[in-house]
Formats: structure tokens, sequence, C-alpha cells
């Protein structure tokens, strides 16, 4: 499968063709009309705290105390503190949860009104394609290796380490372990090269293979309601069945 630039983390839905991305911010589109500054988080990848701060410079400005700025921001995700913040402080500014935002990328890879027929002949099983190196997922890829069960799926475990994640476990029962020294992966594909040097297969909505049926993904979620990404909300349009494995995060204060 060869993606095409559209297909990029930073290529704003074509419904948002008066937007901008804002700042080179991941999956943040922006535009402004008169009076109104509008942010539309079209992913769901997390937030960068300066984001917030940028808001507050548009929310503080105004002229004999009045505020001459108003702030929307549209996101698939319930929003974290920083935003209840700004709700509770500032009346101008408005928090929208619209959870299918995320989906506005999928026009990019598959026609939805051409669909093609499902397929009831597959090469493999299962696809699981395990990216970040936590307790949970190390568990997962052991239970597929200890049961003999690798070789009937597309499987990967990237082993990856990321540095925010570091700092979000030191106050929660979640521990990130290495499986192994190296990082697994039983398929071949141009994009999904284990040092990530080509590609960051991160919050994507394809798949690097298509020849399976049950695609087995392992949701991490710190809000009071589930939030599913596109690891397992994609397979709704691809045509697979998705086998999810939720695991909440509890932070310890």
């Amino acid at each position: 499968m060869q993606l095409e630039d559209h297909c990029r983390l930073d290529s704003i839905p074509a419904i948002l063709n008066n937007y901008s991305l804002y700042k080179d911010k991941l999956s943040v589109a922006f535009a402004k009309t008169d009076f109104v500054y509008s942010f539309v988080h079209f992913g769901d990848n997390l937030i960068s705290g300066n984001l917030v701060d940028d808001i507050k410079t548009y929310l503080n400005q105004s002229v004999n105390d009045i505020h001459v700025n108003y702030v929307c921001f549209y996101s698939p995700m319930l929003p974290n503190n920083e935003f209840k913040e700004l709700e509770k402080k500032y009346d101008n500014f408005v928090y929208y949860h619209q959870p299918l935002i995320a989906f506005g990328q999928i026009p990019y890879l598959i026609d939805i009104n051409t669909l093609p027929p499902i397929k009831l002949q597959y090469k493999k099983n299962y696809l699981c394609l395990i990216n970040r190196s936590t307790t949970v997922r190390k568990q997962v890829f052991d239970f597929l290796q200890e049961k003999n069960l690798l070789e009937f799926g597309h499987v990967s475990y990237r082993n990856v380490e990321r540095w925010w994640w570091n700092q979000v476990e030191r106050g929660t029962r979640e521990r990130g372990t290495r499986v192994s020294s190296k990082p697994y992966r039983n398929f071949e594909d141009i994009h999904y090269t284990d040092d990530m040097s080509t590609f960051n297969v991160g919050f994507r909505w394809h798949y690097p293979k298509e020849d399976f049926l049950f695609d087995f993904s392992v949701e991490t979620y710190f809000e009071d309601v589930p939030f599913l990404t596109e690891k397992s909300t994609k397979a709704f349009f691809w045509g697979k069945i998705p086998v999810v494995y939720l695991v909440e995060i509890l932070c310890i204060i």
C-alpha cells in the first residue's frame, strides 16, 4: 500500500478546507472568522500543553475589560483538566466533544460510496500491531507467543518507549516494560520499519497488511469514559472484526 501525502498525520480533512494546520501542531486545524477562533482537533493523539497557553492568550485579549475573542475547541476526546479549567475560568471559551471528528481522515483512504466486497478468504487469521511498550501490551504479546499463535497472524511489538508516557507512568499503576532487547515483526512493509526512520505508525488509519479478519488492539485510557482510538475504530471501515482490550490507567495522587 503506497500512502499519498494527504494520508499524513498533518493532513487536514477535506471538509475543513478553509482551515490551516495550527503552528504545525499534530492534527489540530485552525481558522479565524471575525472574532471567533476555531480549533479542530481531528486526530486522537494527545495535545501538547503549549497549545492551551496559546488559547489563553486569545482569551485574555480585551478592550476596556471586554473580551474581544471567542474560542471554540472541537475534539474527539473528552476535555482534560486543563480544558475543564478554561471552561470554568473563561466565559468566552467553549469545548465541543465530538467523538467522530477523527473519522475525517477516512475518505483519504477509502471511498465509502464504492465499498469493495467483503473478503471471505484470508491468509492470516488476525493482525496485532503493538507499538508502545507497556505491561499490559507485553502480556498480550507474551500470550500470543506462549500459545504458538504468532504464525497465524501479522504481529508486531515495536518496543517503543515515549518520554511523555514515562512521565505519566510515574503516577500510575501501569509500568512500561520492554518485551525484549529487540522489537518483533513477522511481516514486511516498506512503511513499517522497526527503527521508525521512514514512517510513524502512530495514529494511522491504514493497515500495513490487509489479508486478515480479526484486528486485535489494546486501548489505554485515562478518562471516566473509555475513548477508542484509530486502533479500534478503523476496523469497521476496512471490513475487519475488532477485538478490543480496554485498560484504564488510574493516576495515584
